[in-house]
């Protein structure tokens, strides 16, 4: 039975440099395309305000899903089985939702940025084929993915810091906190949290790893600098035309309002930004395969097999549904993820789950040790 499960549904044992990366990607990828535009519209300059706030709640939201994969993640056997359904359920439809949102961001970006009136079903199709057949080895697998890759991304990320060339006016910067601030929370909350999905890692391999503890540590500050950095200089550089600015990753080497013109794209930075991007969709994948598997758990070899076969079925059709239903083009798309409700579900179910569960294996562990000190 256990070598079936590494067949069909992977490995989730991260160590703590891979729990680092996937941090990096996990936090920066989703950040750098459409959000800027999205949050400029809601609340304008003051969106900065907005996504520090955001930032420091994945931060939080961070730490108590690595507390909870230090005790082997949700699937744990110190949660109680009625709280690991039900987390499985709202985190599985959550990130079942994510993993297909960011597959056509992926497709629509990468189509506009690179070619001009492309169609994007193609790249779609492409893009979760893919996505789908790496999520299926698990976070293991992804992760050594991203070791792979993690040292071309910081390269080209050092190439464009020392060759930016910026060209923006230090007064877009003023108005900053004038505006509501709640509006660009509730506008951008569905492409934040997501690390979330570190809760159903298991690193209880590397629970005392003071070393690795600090590189998680420093790959948390990093990815928070680099996020609200980016930030800053979108609104140095265009002020309240950050909403016109769709895929942003393209437009950050040149930083002037003429890289708005067709054909200037930041190439570095869109390596960089589609690496990482990549590898969070399987991510995302992996994490909704994850939740899935939890709720099943077949006794039996075969039936574990038939559902498995199943899954990988359901979950490209449930993308090309939602697909032709609600991402018809970046507009709707937009449209969509900013609606209040799908902002305001995303953040009760990121951001208290993991607080909540947190909580549960903390009452657990003082009273197995209050029922050891009575013996």
């Amino acid at each position: 039975m256990k070598d079936l499960k590494n067949n069909t549904q992977g490995s989730d044992v991260l160590n703590s440099t891979q729990t680092a990366i996937s941090l990096i990607i996990i936090m920066i990828s989703s950040k750098l395309c459409y959000l800027p535009s999205v949050i400029a519209k809601a609340n304008g300059e003051s969106s900065l305000i907005s996504v520090c706030i955001l930032v420091a709640l994945d931060l939080l939201t961070a730490f108590f899903a690595i507390k909870i994969s230090r005790h082997g993640g949700l699937q744990s056997h110190s949660i109680p089985s009625p709280v690991r359904k039900t987390v499985a359920v709202l985190l599985g439809l959550l990130f079942g939702f994510k993993f297909c949102a960011f597959c056509y961001e992926i497709s629509s970006a990468t189509s506009s940025s690179l070619f001009d009136s492309s169609v994007v079903l193609p790249l779609f199709v492409l893009v979760t084929a893919c996505v789908v057949y790496v999520g299926a080895k698990g976070f293991t697998g992804i992760m050594r993915v991203g070791a792979l890759t993690f040292w071309i991304c910081v390269l080209l990320l050092l190439f464009n810091f020392f060759f930016v060339g910026l060209d923006g006016d230090k007064f877009n910067l003023f108005p900053i906190g004038r505006r509501n601030v709640f509006d660009g929370i509730l506008g951008a909350g569905i492409w934040f949290g997501d690390t979330a999905v570190l809760a159903l890692t298991d690193t209880s391999r590397s629970k005392g790893d003071k070393k690795g503890n600090l590189l998680i540590i420093g790959s948390a500050i990093f990815s928070a600098v680099i996020i609200v950095g980016f930030y800053l200089l979108m609104i140095y550089t265009y002020g309240s035309a950050v909403k016109n600015v769709g895929s942003a990753f393209s437009r950050v080497l040149l930083m002037n309002k003429n890289s708005l013109e067709l054909g200037a794209v930041d190439w570095p930075l869109m390596t960089v930004w589609l690496i990482m991007s990549f590898l969070h969709s399987s991510i995302l994948f992996s994490a909704f395969r994850q939740c899935f598997n939890e709720l099943v758990a077949p006794r039996r070899e075969k039936s574990f097999r038939w559902i498995s076969v199943l899954f990988y079925i359901l979950a490209p059709v449930l993308s090309f549904l939602l697909y032709y239903f609600l991402f018809k083009d970046p507009t709707t798309y937009t449209e969509v993820l900013t609606t209040k409700w799908v902002s305001i579900s995303a953040l009760c179910i990121e951001y208290a789950l993991p607080a909540l569960v947190f909580l549960i294996l903390i009452l657990k562990k003082k009273e197995k040790s209050e029922n050891e000190n009575e013996r």
